[in-house]
């Protein structure tokens, strides 16, 4: 994963953020081993696999799988916690670039052949405990893309009744939906679209004039 660089002060990508204190050596290799196979079940629809599938796809031996990743959900918490890493978004500088970069950054994440397979089998899934384990994961994401908005927010640079949270949402929901029925990803102009319909939504009306 590359991080862009920051100035002194800066905030760090969000991808950046989730994986800095990841471990090195053997014990990474594995954790990224474990969390590429489990995805590529996932990916294939296959829910209800064992630590043995994940042991013959990852080359990480199956003890070592069970004393680490002791349960089904704590197996797909961690492949959803690698695969949500890669959704890189540069969270600093002015909100209104940050919301352009997070409507790029979303669009190429929901173009991922993995997400795009993810999309179409976990909401076919019976189990809602996997499904719990999905939403935290992405709540966790949407809180952290919509902290810089909130803090702008704050500072009177984003209009007060703006609902900062439910725009993020709405970009990832509506990314998500162009590229699963489009089977492919939205252009750049219908990404940019999107992004100055976001930005009207959050940009403070003048004095004087009534909102229409």
């Amino acid at each position: 994963m590359l991080f862009s660089h920051r100035q002194p002060g800066q905030r760090a990508p969000i991808s950046a953020r989730r994986v800095m204190t990841r471990s090195g050596g053997r014990t990474e290799a594995n954790r990224q081993a474990v969390a590429k196979a489990v995805l590529r079940l996932l990916s294939e629809g296959r829910l209800d696999f064992g630590a043995q599938e994940v042991a013959e796809i990852s080359g990480v031996h199956r003890t070592t799988i069970q004393r680490r990743w002791p349960s089904h959900d704590a197996l797909i918490a961690e492949a959803m916690a690698e695969h949500t890493s890669h959704l890189a978004v540069d969270l600093s500088g002015d909100w209104r670039a940050v919301v352009r970069r997070m409507a790029f950054g979303l669009r190429d994440f929901m173009s991922d052949p993995t997400e795009a397979a993810l999309s179409r089998y976990l909401p076919a899934s019976e189990s809602p405990e996997l499904l719990e384990l999905v939403a935290r994961q992405w709540n966790g994401l949407f809180a952290a893309l919509a902290e810089p908005l909130l803090e702008a927010q704050r500072r009177g640079a984003i209009r007060e009744d703006a609902d900062v949270e439910m725009v993020v949402v709405g970009l990832a929901s509506t990314l998500s939906t162009l590229t699963t029925y489009n089977r492919r990803a939205p252009s750049d102009a219908t990404t940019e679209r999107l992004a100055k319909q976001a930005i009207r939504g959050l940009t403070p009306i003048p004095a004087g004039r009534k909102d229409r």
